[in-house]
């Protein structure tokens, strides 16, 4: 079943080197539709693996809604300097 999302991975891959010099934003349609293509793989997969990782993104979610990443971004260091990895 991998398969079928290998055109949505090969658009993020190719859409990747934008993200990552901060010179396109994936944005929340883009994200709500990459959530769909992952809990669609999770649902027909249904690898542990796969469910662990999809339980981890709800929970960064459930935590987002609560805190800025943004500001504890800012706050820590080594999370600013993944952050700013790719940039000029």
């Amino acid at each position: 079943m991998l398969y079928l999302s290998a055109p949505v991975l090969g658009g993020v891959l190719a859409y990747f080197p934008l993200d990552l010099k901060g010179r396109g934003m994936l944005g929340d349609t883009g994200a709500n539709f990459l959530g769909g293509v992952f809990g669609g793989l999770v649902i027909l997969e249904g690898s542990i693996l796969l469910w662990i990782i999809l339980l981890i993104f709800v929970v960064l979610q459930i935590i987002a809604e609560k805190i800025s990443f943004t500001k504890l971004i800012e706050k820590y260091s080594f999370l600013k300097f993944f952050d700013d990895l790719g940039r000029d």
